[in-house]
This record gives structure tokens, C-alpha cells and sequence, in this order.
């Protein structure tokens, strides 16, 4: 099965991903808590402390919002109080996030957000994509002001667009018709 995947994610290799996952599962809890806090010096290390505070703020908000779902099943996100994530998420080098949270009442719902989060990534973590795009860029800006919309919406829509025509945006699956 295909699903569609945040340009955030879509460079990890999710069948590692999952079988670590999966066999660090199998430890008892003890011993994942000493494997988490293990990872911790290394991330400092490599990421920096205040990038390591943002996740492991990530990670408790991971953590609520589950023990939310589970503490109303069959509720849905309705009854939590604990926001969405932010818009984002890892990167080769660390993480990078928008500073806005999952909204999924935004109009066009997740894929409209994977759309801000792959222009996210073009502008914001691959540096030398920005740079190749930031005259596109420019010039989408100013077809979209002289078209009325407000400036700080048309640079964002001109990365979105941009995003968008280079395929960096995951498309939904095709549904399926009836009978297949």
C-alpha cells in the first residue's frame, strides 16, 4: 500500500526505520528508557543542545497526545487538548519545523499541510535548491501580489507552487472504483 508521506519523511528508510522499531519493542521498558536516554549525549552532540530540547518536547507531546487518544477511544481528536505536532520534522542533519502546529480543520486538511511542509523543505533545509529556485521564486511572488493577494501570502504561495511543479509533494492515491 502507498501513502501519501510528508517531504519530511520521505527520505528515510522506513523498512530500517520499522524493523529497529519493531525490536527495540520487544525489550522491556526498563531498558528502552536506558536505550532513549543512551541516544541523548549523541543527538547533543551532533544536533546541538537546543535542538535536542525541541525533540524531546516533540516526544512529549507525542506522548500526551497518545495517552489522550487512548484514554478516549473512538473520541477522536475532538476531545484533546494537547495541540498537533508542528509542521515539519526530521532532516538528514537534525529537524527543522515551521513553528505552526498540525491543523487538521485547515482547508484541503493533511495534504494541504504535506504542501507547506515540502515548501517548508525547499525554502527553508535544502539550501541549495533555495538557491536555485529563489528567482522563481521572486517572480511568482509578484504575479500573485499583482493578482491581489497579500505579500506575505504570495511568498508563501509561490514557494507552495514551486514545491508543487517539482514533485516534491506526494500525491494521495487514486481511489479505487467500485468493485475493485
Amino acid at each position: 500500500m502507498e501513502f501519501p508521506t510528508s517531504p519530511f519523511y520521505r527520505w528515510l528508510d522506513h523498512a530500517r526505520i520499522r524493523r529497529l522499531v519493531h525490536e527495540i519493542g520487544a525489550l522491556p521498558p526498563g531498558e528502552r528508557l536506558v536505550l532513549l536516554k543512551g541516544l541523548v549525549p549523541g543527538l547533543v552532540d551532533t544536533i546541538g543542545l537546543e535542538e535536542t530540547e525541541a525533540f524531546l518536547g516533540e516526544l512529549a507531546t507525542k506522548a500526551r497526545r497518545y495517552g489522550e487518544a487512548e484514554s478516549h477511544p473512538g473520541e477522536g481528536r475532538l476531545r484533546r487538548e494537547t495541540p498537533g505536532e508542528q509542521l515539519g520534522g526530521p532532516t538528514p542533519d537534525g529537524h527543522h519545523h515551521a513553528g505552526e502546529a498540525r491543523d487538521p480543520d485547515r482547508p484541503g486538511g493533511r495534504a494541504a499541510e504535506r504542501v507547506r511542509e515540502a515548501a517548508i523543505r525547499l525554502r527553508d533545509v535544502d539550501a541549495a535548491a533555495a538557491r536555485c529556485y529563489c528567482a522563481e521564486a521572486e517572480a511568482l511572488t509578484e504575479t500573485y501580489i499583482a493578482a491581489g493577494i497579500l505579500p506575505g501570502e504570495a511568498a508563501f504561495a509561490a514557494w507552495e507552487t514551486l514545491a508543487r511543479l517539482r514533485g516534491l509533494v506526494s500525491a494521495a492515491p487514486a481511489p479505487k472504483s467500485p468493485g475493485t
